[in-house]
């Protein structure tokens, strides 16, 4: 991983999109120009890339932020730069 990409990772991861108390189940760094899955960790999965990149063009476009419900989880999409980093969480208890 370049070190642009391990910074936008850790940027995305250090931000304000976590909620205090939820736990983060994993990660994904996509690259926005290609929808090429760059990096997974935890439950993130190599495959969520081209779903995942699909969903954010087709609903959150060019804006920064943007959460989507998949696979049993809540994905916290950010755009870094030039990569599309995704924060698995839990779904709340209410919602699960």
């Amino acid at each position: 991983m370049a070190d642009g990409e391990q910074t936008a990772m850790d940027g995305a991861v250090t931000s304000d999109l976590a909620e205090p108390g939820v736990k983060t189940k994993g990660f994904i760094l996509i690259d926005t120009k290609s929808g090429m899955c760059l990096d997974v960790r935890g439950a993130a999965e190599k495959d969520d890339a081209s779903r995942l990149y699909t969903i954010a063009r087709d609903t959150i476009g060019e804006s920064a932020n943007g959460v989507v419900e998949y696979r049993d989880m809540r994905i916290l999409l950010r755009r870094e730069r030039n990569c599309l980093v995704g924060i698995y969480t839990d779904l709340p208890a209410s919602e699960a």
